[in-house]
């Protein structure tokens, strides 16, 4: 039987929702959090190399700025998560997810400044596009044009107070998941 609803997109998105309350709950506001709440549960690579609080890595993924930065980025979790959970299946989309927002947040570790304050799903998602990118580029033997279009929706998404360098990130390690799970499809199934 083929799966046919996206219950780890949902399960994200419920995930994403309930940080950010319980976010807006510590820092008194549900329209744009504190930079204490951000420099606690977001991703401040001060604390992080200084103290030691490598869980911010992870939690930084699930915390977002304000209630427009969460807006956009679980509209595109569900359209982009959806056909990435339906094309992949749950465990290597879970991987593609993690893998994505882990690695964007390493970047943004070791090439931005150390009193950074990032926060956000976006390396997440942006994994998650460059896997559906690699996978069509793979399967319909275009994968220059893939690429470009990546590249041009990266270069669209930069902006004042946008971590190119976690959508970078998230674009790379899930453009190149993307390509190991198409092949792997084409050799196991021929498709």
């Amino acid at each position: 039987m083929e799966k046919t609803e996206p219950i780890v997109t949902k399960a994200l998105i419920l995930v994403n929702l309930a940080v950010y309350v319980i976010a807006g709950i510590i820092g008194g506001s549900f329209l744009e959090l504190n930079d204490k709440v951000l420099m606690l549960l977001g991703q401040f690579n001060y604390f992080v190399l200084k103290y030691g609080w490598y869980f911010q890595l992870l939690t930084a993924m699930f915390v977002h700025i304000n209630i427009v930065h969460l807006a956009f980025n679980m509209f595109w979790l569900y359209i982009l998560g959806t056909q990435c959970e339906l094309t992949f299946g749950t465990k290597r989309y879970l991987a593609i997810y993690f893998t994505s927002g882990f690695f964007g947040n390493i970047l943004t570790l070791y090439l931005l400044p150390l009193e950074t304050i990032s926060a956000g799903a976006s390396g997440a998602v942006f994994g998650i596009f460059g896997s559906l990118m690699a996978y069509s580029g793979f399967t319909r033997r275009r994968m220059f044009a893939s690429i470009v279009y990546a590249i041009f929706i990266l270069v669209l998404n930069a902006g004042f107070g946008v971590n190119v360098v976690a959508h970078f990130g998230g674009l790379l390690s899930g453009f190149i998941l993307g390509y190991i799970y198409a092949r792997r499809a084409k050799i196991l199934y021929n498709v």
